[in-house]
């Protein structure tokens, strides 16, 4: 239970439906309705109507000026580039800017307590998020070795041409590509007949220390889920912060304690409510 007071104690806001939520014991339950005490039962499904004018107020940070995106990126994953004014793509806004005031680590993982809790959703459009601020740079980091999903989402693969000064042969099985001003995408990619993209430690805090040092103000990994599996802790441990992710109706209790007890201690973000993978 290291980590799970961590978090609780350290709430971000929560994507829509926008509650905080945590898990333990309910001090006071008017002041928080939502812990979850049943380790089994999914948690619950606060949906919250979102005004895309209240949210906008809220946000430091307006939308940022045009920048040219390929026609091609249509994932609807992709919701900073696919519905840029909605009231999602400004609760990611307001999520960006919550844990630029609670915290401002460089190298930010988002993982969650099993698949399909929306952690690529978020970590994608966190990315995007951070790289709308003026005069940042952000690259979005595969981090999940089993079932990377990056390269498909932004159609990268061994053809697509690196970002400038990014074709370093150490970097490989990574192809970093830049999608638009101010934000790169490290996917992983197969060379034909050759095979699959393995992890190695050593390799991978080689990597993330040079990207680190590459002029990059923010590195966002895209995690596999906590599942206690060494190659995924290691992945976490290159981060100075993890975010949880966990979706209504779907996570319990007992896989978001499980994954936040593996949060190396004091680089706890929070836990963010989403509703996609």
């Amino acid at each position: 239970m290291r980590d799970v007071e961590e978090f609780v104690s350290r709430p971000l806001l929560m994507l829509p439906p926008a509650r905080v939520i945590s898990v333990g014991p309910a001090p006071n339950a008017e002041v928080n309705p939502y812990v979850v005490v049943d380790n089994e039962q999914p948690l619950p499904d606060h949906r919250a109507a979102f005004d895309a004018r209240t949210i906008s107020s809220i946000s430091s940070t307006p939308p940022p000026p045009f920048r040219e995106v390929r026609r091609d990126l249509r994932d609807p994953r992709l919701v900073l580039l696919t519905e840029p004014d909605s009231s999602r793509a400004a609760s990611f806004r307001l999520l960006r800017d919550n844990i630029l005031m609670t915290s401002s680590p460089q190298i930010i993982a988002v993982s969650s307590g099993a698949t399909h809790e929306g952690k690529t959703t978020c970590a994608i459009n966190l990315a995007l998020a951070l790289s709308e601020r003026p005069a940042t740079r952000v690259v979005l980091i595969e981090g999940n070795f089993s079932v990377p999903a990056l390269g498909e989402i932004f159609r990268i693969d061994a053809f697509t041409a690196p970002a400038k000064d990014m074709n370093r042969p150490w970097l490989l099985p990574y192809r970093i590509a830049e999608i638009m001003r101010g934000f790169h995408v490290a996917a992983l990619v197969e060379p034909a007949g050759g095979p699959a993209p393995v992890f190695n430690r050593r390799w991978f805090d080689m990597v993330i220390d040079d990207l680190a040092g590459a002029g990059y103000d923010f590195l966002v990994i895209d995690a596999a889920a906590l599942d206690g599996s060494a190659p995924v802790l290691q992945v976490i441990g290159a981060a100075e912060g993890t975010l949880l992710t966990v979706r209504s109706g779907r996570s319990t209790a007992r896989t978001f304690r499980r994954a936040a007890e593996q949060i190396p201690k004091g680089r706890a973000l929070g836990v963010t409510l989403m509703d996609g993978d």
